[in-house]
């Protein structure tokens, strides 16, 4: 078996070659840090040469393991070996070391990685993570490192226990100051920068530098030198406590660098300790007040957090409310306009019959006119009162296939009047667009309402309106887009609230309809503006299952009777009026009653051909009413009418939306006696 070393070659891929590149410079540089560091240690090294009280690069390796992947453990092994080499090393032993060095690092990311570390130290549970690891792996290094001294005859039996004990000190001080550092010095740039920018930052930190080196330096010798050594813990509280996690370390580093610098020059109040109680007692001091900054910054960083969830909990809260708020507030408009929209309809079947019986019997032009302009009024009202029912998701008319270029080319038909000449139709739709389920009369309120909307916006200036449509998989895409003056976030998000209009004459039931429909067909409509770059209303709507049905020549309709016998019920007067008075012109026998249940009782003891009744009466509605009549008259010939809308019919019966005109209500009594 053979193994094969893969380098780039010239044919390589460049991205490869760029990629293979950074991993040699990163490597190089690592290396070179390590020595960096390493020889700096080494200065404060005092019973054996290869041992420190302080080891930067055990920082340096674990941080950059952690962050580039444990992949770079070569150039680990490189910096120690040649740092160990330069000291006068044999270079066996200095392999050994590199060896123990390079294993600790690489355990230790391992060890980080799996208990979930990360280098924010935003939670006591990574700094305590940090410390535990450095703990552990620093065993690693000083098992293999003093080990290779002691076999190689460099350090005898006695000095052992003393140089292991310094070892393991010095590479756990390196990790827990020097790592932080660096994870810190990789992580969110940004924060050191507002770090700096602070004038506390330099008065906590200058206070903190002040008093260790007071403390490490000729002011901390005689009976004052114990107390002199805590002075920097309030200063170091204060950086965990205003500065974050990145204070604290900096700080600790600080306080920690300064002590053992001083230690080791004879200064400071564990200098005239016995060696090995002097590298216990500064290694203790040390690691206790950075441990503390850090395990303090971490938990204000947990708590800051758990208040900015909680902010933004309440918030969201907040926002949901409101939007609840709003919905209830715009479910109880809908009701009131579904209702106000009912009763509106009733009025205008009364006025739309007698304008029509009136027009019938009209013996001048004048007056003829003048029952024509109550007829279109009448129809203005009713197409208000369809927005409204519509914006009120009252308008559910049962859905089938329906070609959306038809639903195009009659919006085109209708708009083109509407459309300044400046303005420029564009029309993207395939003829062989498949069928979309849906109510051809709503698509084609609509189309025609985004269409208008977006000549709207152009105003009198040049411009495009663009429709396109497109299928994708089983969905219909529709799109009408405009380059006209766009809408701000505002405008924007109010565009589908009833009676919201920016036009001077508008009424702001326009779009209130329209997502009302695009509801009601199971369809989706989003919008996007920008200010001076027009608006996309973008519409998507399901395919239909069905199979478009071919246009048939209707069947002529069954002979009508001469003469029947109606039942109205309805609660309105006006309504039974008009149409017992408009029955009886064409011959029939009519009899009216107010609420359903006197409907059920008259059928049960008279003889009728045909019950004509109101959805929503009293007592008995339509539907109720009907059910008990077909108890006991299965064959009776029914016309349901109302102002709401036919969602509650069965498929075969016969409905009369109000208000009507008298031939409609005479096509649905014939359909309903055939």
């Amino acid at each position: 078996m053979s193994a094969e070393v893969l380098l780039p070659s010239r044919s390589a891929d460049p991205v490869e070659r760029r990629a293979f590149t950074r991993v040699l410079l990163r490597g190089f540089v690592l290396a070179a840090l390590y020595v960096v560091s390493g020889r700096l240690g080494l200065a404060l090294a005092h019973e054996q040469d290869n041992a420190t009280l302080f080891w930067p690069p055990t920082g340096v390796a674990l941080a950059s393991l952690v962050v580039f992947g444990v992949r770079y453990w070569p150039a680990v092994l490189v910096g120690s070996v040649t740092v160990n080499l330069m000291i006068g090393t044999a270079p066996l032993v200095a392999l050994a070391m590199g060896t123990g060095n390079t294993s600790e690092a690489v355990v230790g990311a391992l060890l980080l990685a799996r208990l979930g570390f990360a280098p924010s130290f935003d939670t006591r549970r990574h700094v305590l993570a940090l410390f535990g690891v450095a703990l552990v792996a620093s065993t690693i290094s000083t098992a293999l490192g003093v080990g290779a001294l002691r076999l190689s005859d460099t350090i005898d039996d006695a000095m052992v226990g003393s140089v292991a004990l310094t070892w393991w000190l010095g590479n756990v001080g390196g990790a827990i100051v020097v790592t932080p550092l660096v994870l810190l010095a990789t992580c969110e740039p940004g924060a050191w920068r507002a770090l700096v920018g602070r004038v506390d930052t330099w008065a906590i930190l200058g206070a903190t530098f002040a008093t260790a080196l007071a403390a490490f330096t000729g002011l901390g010798v005689g009976q004052w030198a114990l107390l002199v050594a805590f002075l920097p813990f309030p200063f170091l509280v204060w950086a965990g406590l205003s500065l974050g996690p990145r204070g604290a370390m900096v700080g600790g580093a600080v306080v920690a660098v300064i002590a053992v610098v001083g230690t080791a020059r004879g200064h400071g109040a564990f200098a005239s300790f016995e060696p090995d109680a002097r590298l216990l007692t500064l290694w203790a001091y040390a690691a206790t007040m950075g441990a503390a900054a850090s395990i303090l910054a971490a938990a204000v960083a947990e708590r800051e957090r758990a208040e900015k969830e909680r902010l933004a909990v309440e918030k969201a809260q907040h926002a949901l409310d409101v939007r609840v708020r709003d919905t209830q507030r715009l479910e109880g408009l809908g009701l009131l306009a579904s209702g106000v929209a009912h009763d509106f309809n009733n009025i205008l079947a009364a006025i739309r019959v007698n304008a029509e019986l009136l027009e019938r019997r009209a013996r001048d032009a004048e007056q003829a006119h003048l029952v024509g302009e109550i007829d279109h009024a009448v129809a203005r009202a009713s197409e208000l009162c369809r927005q409204l029912l519509a914006y009120a998701g009252r308008t559910p008319t049962p859905l089938g296939p329906v070609s959306l270029p038809s639903v195009i080319d009659d919006v085109c038909r209708l708009a083109s009047p509407s459309i300044p000449k400046d303005v420029r139709l564009e029309i993207d739709a395939p003829d062989d667009l498949p069928s979309v389920n849906g109510e051809a009369s709503q698509l084609r309120q609509v189309l025609l309402n985004l269409v208008l909307n977006a000549v709207d916006a152009i105003g009198a200036r040049k411009g495009t309106v663009r429709v396109e449509a497109r299928a994708e998989d089983e969905l219909v895409r529709l799109v009408v887009e405009d380059d006209g003056d766009g809408m701000d976030p505002d405008t924007l998000a109010r565009i589908f609230d009833p009676f919201f209009t920016t036009k001077s004459k508008g009424r702001g039931l326009g779009l209130a309809a329209v997502a009302g429909i695009v509801k009601s067909h199971e369809g989706t409509l989003d919008v996007t503006s920008t200010p001076g770059r027009g608006t996309r209303f973008e519409l998507v709507l399901r395919r239909a299952k069905e199979a478009l049905a071919q246009t048939v020549e209707p069947a002529a309709a069954p002979a009508k009777k001469t003469s029947l016998r109606v039942l109205v019920a309805d609660d309105e007067a006006p309504i039974r009026d008009v149409v017992r008075l408009t029955l009886e012109l064409e011959g029939h026998a009519v009899e009216c009653v107010a609420d359903g249940e006197l409907a059920v009782e008259r059928v049960r003891t008279g003889e009728f051909d045909v019950v004509l009744l109101d959805l929503t009466m009293p007592g008995h509605g339509g539907v109720e009413a009907l059910r008990a009549i077909r108890e006991g008259r299965p064959t009776m010939g029914a016309v349901l009418m109302s102002g709401y809308d036919e969602s509650q019919l069965a498929h075969d019966e016969v409905f009369l939306a109000k208000p009507f005109t008298i031939d409609a209500l005479l096509d649905a009594l014939a359909r309903a006696t055939a």
